[in-house]
């Protein structure tokens, strides 16, 4: 993988609008990089096999 983009309103979509987070910036710290890895984990297995993996493989890696 060469490189991509991922934008903020994807982060922010993933991290800073669930609800289930706490409020303390250490685990909001955690909730933002563990919602990173998880975009960069999708967008590196859709690029590398596209449609020949599905959205539940992908949240189950």
């Amino acid at each position: 993988m060469r490189g991509g983009k991922i934008r903020a309103d994807d982060l922010y979509q993933k991290a800073f609008r669930d609800p289930s987070l706490g409020r303390s910036p250490s685990s909001r710290k955690q909730a933002n990089e563990k919602a990173l890895r998880e975009i960069i984990t999708s967008k590196v297995f859709l690029e590398a096999y596209g449609e020949k993996v599905t959205k539940e493989m992908i949240e189950e890696a």
